[in-house]
């Protein structure tokens, strides 16, 4: 059986991180991985107008990878942009990490908390939670304050504060499960659960990114995508 092309549609024009780095944590055992950016945009998703600035271009992408034959699409940003209307112009699965995390968070856990960069996302994802169906499951939004393009250079900073942030969520909050807020948190995971361990706490800790991509294996695995009376395709395109 040939390996399942799973693509990351990227809402920014570029970024830090190299894609070979990123594939030491995100490679998986029967997945090919392919990235792509959008050609214009912003360099960070960090409000719901950046996220709309990438959706016609995400659009774009989208269907050129259905017509390469790449089984499913995973969108590289906590803000989910332009998951819904993917759905509608694809027919190949299409998943975006915020949603398949707090459902992970939902059916492994509890009570969840989002640990993401800035005051302002808390609203982002509380209105997330509410439209995913996970808002009873929520117990909080914790933040580090810092801008996106600030996590490059700061490794050994947001790992503290991110572990400090996830420590008051779990003492303060009752939260089970952490989920990092933001995929520029990528492969932070196993150390915050490490840091929460070594204070006596077994929460959970979800890296969105590997997570969904993981998922989207599963559905394509199972011969699964989205149901078209859900997500129909557009009038004038059918």
């Amino acid at each position: 059986m040939n390996d399942i092309h799973i693509r990351i549609l990227s809402p920014v024009v570029s970024t830090n991180r190299s894609f070979e780095a990123e594939q030491a944590v995100l490679a998986t055992s029967g997945v090919q991985l392919s990235k792509v950016h959008v050609a214009h945009g912003t360099r960070s998703i960090e409000s719901l107008h950046d996220s709309a600035l990438s959706v016609p271009e995400l659009l774009r992408l989208a269907v050129e990878a259905e017509q390469e034959g790449v089984d499913a699409l995973v969108i590289d940003c906590m803000a989910d942009p332009g998951l819904m209307a993917l759905r509608e112009r694809v027919a190949i699965p299409v998943l975006g990490p915020s949603q398949t995390a707090m459902h992970l968070a939902a059916l492994l856990g509890h009570r969840f908390s989002v640990v993401t960069l800035a005051r302002h996302l808390r609203v982002l994802f509380g209105t997330a939670a509410a439209s995913y169906g996970t808002a009873a499951s929520m117990a909080s939004c914790r933040w580090i304050d810092m801008a996106a393009g600030e996590l490059a250079g700061s490794q050994d900073r947001v790992r503290a504060a991110v572990l400090a942030q996830a420590v008051k969520a779990v003492e303060e909050d009752k939260a089970d499960t952490i989920i990092l807020g933001c995929t520029g948190l990528l492969g932070l995971a196993e150390e915050v659960a490490s840091g929460l361990n070594d204070r006596g706490y077994d929460a959970l800790v979800i890296d969105p990114l590997p997570a969904t991509i993981r998922q989207a294996h599963a559905i394509v695995a199972a011969g699964l995508s989205h149901s078209r009376d859900a997500y129909p395709l557009p009038a004038r395109l059918r």
